[in-house]
């Protein structure tokens, strides 16, 4: 179960898409539309918004990598993240450190920290689960709209072994 929910906490990583100095007038605009959608991407991580961020970041045939078997398209995403906040309010903070457009196509390297903190209002500031790494995005932009093709995302600690894993 938790290999589920790291693997789609995993997935909002990709969300990121903060400016840079883009080279052309053409990598301008695209910087810019991606941070649109990191911006949307963040909310809808907040508000646990699950069709919104499936719909909205990924793309139909994206494939999903995080520490555990991928996720490919939007209903296998939907369900990794579905489990995720069912467990609690789930906090992300995306640092990019790199982004390549050409074209129709961009890719994102950058450092996230994730947290789940507890539903319960009496305990609103442990965390259930903290993690941090690094992730590798690729947007594909059809029809004027980007959305993540390959989200990949790589945990910097140390994963714990499924429970039906045997020594």
């Amino acid at each position: 179960m938790r290999r589920h929910w790291i693997v789609l906490l995993l997935a909002m990583v990709g969300c990121a898409a903060k400016e840079s100095a883009p080279a052309s007038t053409d990598s301008s605009a695209s910087a810019a539309a991606l941070a649109t959608l990191d911006s949307n991407c963040e909310r809808w991580i907040a508000n646990a918004s699950t069709d919104s961020l499936v719909n909205g970041f990924y793309a139909s045939d994206a494939v999903f990598v995080g520490n555990s078997p991928a996720a490919v398209g939007r209903d296998a995403i939907s369900k990794a993240f579905g489990e995720l906040t069912r467990m609690g309010a789930v906090r992300m903070h995306l640092t990019r450190q790199s982004l390549r457009v050409a074209d129709t196509l961009a890719s994102e390297q950058g450092t996230y920290t994730l947290q789940v903190i507890p539903k319960s209002p009496n305990d609103t500031t442990k965390p259930l689960f903290s993690d941090r790494g690094t992730y590798v995005t690729t947007f594909v932009n059809r029809s004027g709209k980007w959305q993540a093709l390959y989200d990949l995302a790589v945990t910097s600690g140390t994963p714990r072994a499924s429970p039906n894993t045997t020594k």
